[in-house]
């Protein structure tokens, strides 16, 4: 009985080929959220079920494995090493981000500086990086004012008044100031989760397409 090879590619090879495009696309979903991990862990499932459903349908031969079950092995190989990197850049986004680690110096070399110019993700700053500082806090006094008072308990009152108003603007501002060096951390370590993360996307571009015409080749041979 000769085989149909159309069989083969319409039933199996084109679904698959669906599903490792779909987790292809799924590198552009947001690095930073649970649910690309979600969502790439639900696709290795019901590749993996997949897999189940069409075992019956494979050519067996027991003389070599037949290159349509290497293709399938190999694909969920991709797979699951594209969900573990999703892991990795998850981690690394959220543990140093939310702790405020501190970013090491190679790391804002490499990453930063030769990475982003490799990938093109310098990005903009952000919003409160972009807003004008607030100018320095100006001693105020009674002199300023220039008050003119018959009663110096008024003035008295009046001067510890603003000067609790000068304390508290200030305590404000050193606030704000120290909010923004942990969201211009936080920031940081989401630029760099970014880009290794376009890093592993391109490594496993070239490594999945290496794949294909290595077994394009072998099946012309």
């Amino acid at each position: 009985m000769k085989r149909r090879p159309t069989f083969y590619v319409v039933n199996l090879l084109i679904p698959s080929a669906f599903l490792m495009l779909t987790d292809i696309v799924s590198f552009y979903l947001p690095a930073h959220s649970f649910d690309r991990a979600s969502f790439k862990m639900t696709l290795m499932l019901g590749y993996s079920v997949f897999l189940i459903i069409v075992k019956d349908l494979l050519p067996s031969n027991s003389s070599h494995t037949p290159l349509i079950a290497i293709f399938f092995l190999v694909s969920l190989t991709f797979m699951v090493s594209s969900l573990f990197e999703t892991i990795i850049i998850i981690n690394i986004i959220h543990q140093n981000a939310k702790q405020r680690k501190p970013i090491p110096s190679w790391m804002r070399t490499i990453i930063l500086d030769y990475g982003a110019k490799l990938f093109w993700r310098r990005g903009k700053l952000p919003v409160y990086h972009q807003i004008s500082r607030v100018p320095q806090a100006t001693n105020i006094t009674v002199q300023d004012c220039e008050m003119k008072s018959s009663c110096p308990e008024e003035v008295e009152a009046l001067q510890a008044l603003l000067r609790r108003i000068a304390e508290g603007v200030e305590e404000i501002k050193h606030c704000l100031e120290r909010h923004d060096q942990e969201w211009q951390l936080e920031d940081t370590w989401l630029q760099i989760g970014h880009i290794l993360d376009c890093f592993l996307h391109f490594v496993y571009c070239i490594f999945f397409t290496a794949f294909l015409l290595t077994l394009a080749i072998t099946w012309l041979m």
